[in-house]
């Protein structure tokens, strides 16, 4: 698939590839452990809304029925799918190829459905992703979630991280 620049989603990921890489090495020359934090899920509006509604928009829509706003977490394909796609695989593999670290992301905004190999979590494997949790909005658009919501999960972010460099008893 080309892109509006002639360059292929291919490329263009081997590039992310490679920059990922480079910095990850450049980093770790300094002393530093470098975790790679996977992206948060896209939200796609779930059957019975219209494909081009934003989040902040279907709050304001059905505020009486607010499970209509529940998103699926998964990408819509095309372009922009086969783009996110890459990027993960890019990011998964500039972390093995510089044992560095990776952090899965998706049980942070999914209800998980099935069980996720911590390096490889794929959409199937994830149910509803709600737009609002305790009373706050997750996504602001379909791709970036709002400061609030970065506020609620960065407690179990930071458990995450923490999490991985306790080492287990010997």
């Amino acid at each position: 698939m080309r892109g509006r620049t002639g360059t292929s989603s291919f490329e263009i990921n081997a590039q992310i590839r490679s920059g990922m890489i480079n910095f990850a090495r450049s980093v770790q020359a300094l002393g530093a452990v470098v975790v790679f934090i996977g992206p948060n899920p896209e939200w796609f509006a779930s059957s019975g809304l219209a494909a081009d509604i934003f989040p902040p928009d279907c709050v304001v829509h059905h505020l009486r029925s607010l499970a209509h706003c529940v998103g699926l977490g998964a990408s819509s394909g095309g372009r922009a799918g086969v783009l996110e796609a890459g990027y993960f695989n890019a990011m998964v593999d500039a972390a093995r190829s510089t044992s560095s670290l990776y952090l899965s992301t998706p049980d942070l905004f999914c209800v998980r459905k099935a069980p996720v190999a911590a390096t490889a979590p794929n959409a199937a494997a994830y149910g509803a992703c709600p737009l609002l949790v305790a009373g706050t909005l997750v996504y602001f658009d379909r791709q970036h979630i709002t400061r609030e919501y970065a506020q609620v999960i960065a407690p179990a972010l930071t458990q995450l991280l923490d999490s991985m460099f306790i080492s287990p008893p010997q």
